[in-house]
């Protein structure tokens, strides 16, 4: 996708108002695949909450007695965010049918996310490129000063690239929450690297900062 669509689909999913699992079974959007829409629906609405965190505060005073689904979709925001602003005492039971919220969600992204990585590593050695772990780097990191630094998910040696992050999501700079964040974090790395994006990317999004970006299916071409 490039910006303006990209930008359509926001505003489709902000008026969609799909904060359950039961209205994100029924998400649908033309020519774009359910774990792209999925990814993206992810962020769009996370961004949202921090967005609009003060405005939704304002407008539940006076309203701690009401329900929090029906709070949600006036309001235009996260059920279980709105409980927890407003005290609701069933808190696990909100959590459960929020869409960014219930456990089974959380631990299917951790989830998925090490599964990326494995993708990524098995690449690394088939075209046969030296490589750390996040986990080896952090233990390194221990041993020489006591706490872990920040690190990429592979340092790698024996090409121009210094380091890679895998990312098991769709990658775009129109949302500025989540780009500011990457962007933050791969400053820290030395050298340039690579982001790879499990579900692709923005159509013409190609480098940030000391990065080359690209998704797994040209990932190879790379090395």
């Amino acid at each position: 996708m490039d910006t303006k669509e990209e930008k359509k689909l926001f505003d489709f999913i902000i008026k969609s108002k799909a904060w359950t699992i039961k209205d994100i079974e029924k998400l649908k959007y033309p020519s774009i695949s359910k774990a792209i829409l999925l990814s993206l629906t992810s962020q769009v609405l996370t961004q949202h909450i921090i967005f609009n965190k003060t405005r939704v505060e304002e407008k539940l005073k006076g309203r701690e007695n009401e329900d929090p689904f029906k709070l949600s979709y006036e309001l235009n925001y996260s059920p279980f965010s709105i409980a927890k602003m407003i005290n609701y005492s069933k808190l696990d039971d909100i959590k459960e049918k929020d869409f960014l919220f219930n456990s089974e969600k959380i631990q299917n992204s951790a989830k998925n996310a090490n599964n990326f990585e494995k993708v990524v590593e098995e690449i690394l050695i088939k075209r046969g490129i030296e490589y750390k772990t996040q986990e080896t780097l952090t233990q390194q990191q221990k041993e020489k000063y006591g706490r872990a630094i920040s690190t990429p998910d592979f340092e790698i040696k024996h090409s121009k690239y210094r380091w890679i992050d895998a990312k098991n999501f769709y990658g775009t700079d129109n949302l500025k929450f989540f780009w500011k964040k990457i962007r933050e974090q791969i400053k820290k790395y030395p050298g340039e690297g690579i982001l790879v994006f499990a579900l692709g990317h923005r159509i013409g999004l190609n480098k940030v900062d000391n990065a080359i970006i690209t998704d797994i299916t040209t990932f190879e071409e790379l090395f």
